[in-house]
């Protein structure tokens, strides 16, 4: 014979056990590097090219050859951002000589969850934009899907 909390204490279980179960997430796969972007679709499209852009996230920096106007975006990756300011820093040289930007700012990375809500990898993004003097100003980060 069963001990008699056998019943009510399966019954129990057996109730909560919908509740419990595994719930999946609708992840995607995408990768992501944490690191500032930079928008430099304001400058005149008169200088010549290629530009030489160099894209800095703290002491971590990138260099990029510039040969086509609509190729003004970059992104300067810094795994070691979290929610602390970061240093952005973006200089751009024409194939003239002529220096386009040569500008820094401070900006605040966002966590960023690149393929859904607590479906990982979690990188930090911050934002720079040119302005159409070639100063750098903070930009508001992307927000997570």
């Amino acid at each position: 014979m069963r001990p008699r909390w056998w019943l009510p204490l399966s019954c129990g279980l057996l109730a909560l056990l919908p509740s419990c179960s595994l719930e999946s997430k609708d992840c995607t796969t995408m990768g992501g590097v944490s690191g500032v972007g930079f928008d430099a679709s304001a400058l005149p499209t008169t200088a010549p090219l290629p530009w030489q852009a160099t894209s800095c996230a703290d002491d971590v920096c990138q260099d990029q050859v510039v040969d086509d106007y609509q190729n003004t975006w970059f992104h300067a990756g810094n795994d070691q951002l979290n929610g602390d300011p970061v240093t952005a820093h973006l200089k751009i040289v024409a194939a003239d000589g002529t220096v386009l930007v040569y500008s820094t700012t401070q900006a605040v990375p966002r966590r960023h969850d690149v393929n859904g809500n607590g479906c990982g990898p979690l990188i930090w993004v911050a934002g720079a934009v040119v302005e159409a003097d070639g100063t750098l100003a903070a930009a508001p980060a992307p927000e997570s899907p």
